[in-house]
Order: C-alpha cells, then structure tokens, then sequence
C-alpha cells in the first residue's frame, strides 16, 4: 500500500526574516534574508524604495539578496515580497549606510 502526499493551497508566509534595520559601514558587504513557503510556491521578488531590484552589484536569489562593497548611496527601504495565487506578503528592512 503507497501513501500520497496531498499538497493543499496555502497562502505565501515568511521562514526567514530579516530585522527591520540594519546598520552598516561603507565598503561592507550586506546579506538580507528573506525565505518564504507557501503552495503553489510563491515568487518572491526584492525592491528598493519601491522599484524592482536589477543590478549586477546585488546578487539576487529567492531566499537572500546580497549586495557587495554598500555605498552611502545604497541605503534606503529594501523590501522582500512573496507571493501566489492566495495571496501577497512583505516585510522591509531599513538599511543605513555610515560613511569610512
């Protein structure tokens, strides 16, 4: 006898989170975490101050966003959204940048 896993629908919830803000120095390097579940699993995507993230200097995944050496121009809201067909979350984190 097999048994089936049955997956029901579930809305996008958040695994990992990163904290609310983040405080960094110059020329560091920054991660961001941001892992989310749900089925049908959901898409997740990052923003910062409200426009999708497309930069080579931020290397993207779905459960972090890494950006390399930050720049006082680099801070700013970043937000992480998750979301599928039951629905849409998100979190942001508030990322200061401190000159050298």
């Amino acid at each position: 006898m097999t048994t089936t896993t049955k997956c029901f629908p579930e809305s996008p919830h958040f695994i990992t989170k990163p904290s609310s803000s983040v405080t960094v120095r110059e020329k560091q390097n920054v991660t961001l975490h941001c892992k989310a579940a749900g089925f049908p699993p959901p898409i997740v995507t990052w923003f910062k101050d409200g426009q999708v993230i497309e930069d080579e200097k931020r290397q993207l995944n779905k459960r972090k966003l890494e950006i390399k050496e930050i720049e006082f121009e680099d801070r700013g809201i970043y937000t992480c959204t998750a979301e599928n067909l039951l629905g849409r979350v998100q979190l942001s984190v508030n990322v200061t940048v401190k000159g050298k």
